[in-house]
């Protein structure tokens, strides 16, 4: 399986490189867009014990995922298109924002 996406880096430039990995390294993600309340699920999910190695919006998904799984679009608020790869699992998870601002093909 191979996913990818080109960035265009507006926060995080230095370490919001893609994909995004969690701790364990066995879910992927690439991302395009804007997470608006990206703070406020990075605070959740680091009450949790997760630790978010970058300041960029799109990092805190792999690990979204792994909390709420195909769930986690109902947290976020914002224009985005996702793929998510669940290695352990063999699921390929795409997702877009509720207007379909970002593209995904």
């Amino acid at each position: 399986m191979a996913i990818g996406a080109r960035r265009l880096g507006i926060r995080d430039l230095k370490n919001g490189q893609q994909p995004y990995f969690n701790e364990r390294k066995d879910i992927v993600v690439v991302f395009n867009g804007e997470i608006y309340n990206d703070t406020q699920l990075r605070s959740w999910l680091e009450l949790r014990g997760h630790c978010i190695d970058s300041d960029s919006d799109g990092s805190i998904l792999p690990n979204l995922y792994e909390e709420r799984g195909a769930d986690l679009f109902e947290d976020l608020d914002g224009m985005f298109a996702i793929a998510i790869w669940d290695i352990k699992k063999k699921i390929l998870l795409l997702g877009v924002d509720l207007v379909g601002i970002k593209p995904l093909y």
